[in-house]
C-alpha cells in the first residue's frame, strides 16, 4: 500500500487537527460519551441537496406505496454521509463539504440506487413461477438484438420441462416483454425470440 494513503488514513482516524479520535481507547457503551465533529456544506453543496431534496419529495409522490419508497426516502441521506465521507478526506484538518463533493456523492447514489433497482427487477422473484419467467427474460435479453432461436432457448432453459417453457415464452410475447418472429430454414421455419 502507498505511503502517502497510509498517511492519509492516519491522518482522517486521528481527527485531523483534533488530535486522536473521541473514542479512542474506549470500548463501545451505552454509556461512552461521543462528541461528533461538524462538518459544514458550503453554499454550491446546500444548493444541490436542496435540489435534491424537492426532487426526492417528487419522485417519492410518483413512487407512494411501492417496493422503492423506503429505498427512494433515503437517497438524500445516503448522499449526505457519502459526501461527508469525501470531504473529510480531502481535508481532514478543517473538513467542508463542497460543491464537488455533493455533485460526486449524489451521482454515486443515484447510480447505485438505479442499479439496484434494475437489478431487483430483472433478477429477484417473490415465487417460482415469477423466477421462472425472469431466468427466461434474461436469457432472451442476454442474447441482444440478433435474438436466440427457440433450439437455443431450450438448451439454455433446460431449468424447465417443455411445457412450462412454452407457458412462460407465451405469456412473455403476450404481456409484449419478448417478440417471437420466424425465418424460413433448410427444412423448416426458425422461431426467434427478442426483447421488444
Amino acid at each position: 500500500m502507498p505511503d502517502e494513503l497510509v498517511q492519509s488514513v492516519l491522518t482522517i482516524t486521528q481527527g485531523g487537527t483534533m488530535g486522536a479520535g473521541n473514542l479512542q481507547g474506549i470500548t463501545s457503551r451505552p454509556t461512552t460519551p461521543v462528541t461528533p465533529m461538524i462538518v459544514p456544506m458550503d453554499e454550491s453543496a446546500k444548493h444541490q441537496f436542496d435540489q435534491l431534496g424537492d426532487q426526492g419529495m417528487t419522485k417519492l409522490r410518483e413512487t407512494k406505496a411501492t417496493q422503492w419508497s423506503s429505498i427512494l426516502a433515503r437517497v438524500w441521506e445516503n448522499a449526505a454521509k457519502v459526501a461527508l465521507i469525501r470531504g473529510v478526506s480531502a481535508n481532514p484538518f478543517a473538513p467542508v463539504i463542497r460543491g464537488s463533493d455533493a455533485t460526486w456523492a449524489i451521482g454515486l447514489v443515484r447510480y447505485a440506487i438505479n442499479g439496484l433497482i434494475v437489478d431487483v427487477e430483472r433478477f429477484v422473484a417473490d415465487n417460482q413461477t415469477e423466477q421462472n419467467h425472469k431466468r427466461m427474460l434474461e436469457i432472451v435479453r442476454k442474447a441482444g438484438c440478433k435474438g436466440i432461436t427457440m433450439a437455443d432457448l431450450s438448451q439454455k432453459a433446460r431449468f424447465l420441462d417443455l411445457r412450462p417453457r412454452k407457458e412462460v415464452l407465451q405469456t412473455l410475447v403476450e404481456s409484449g416483454q419478448v417478440r417471437c418472429d420466424t425465418r424460413p430454414g433448410k427444412t423448416r421455419p426458425i422461431t426467434i425470440y427478442r426483447i421488444n
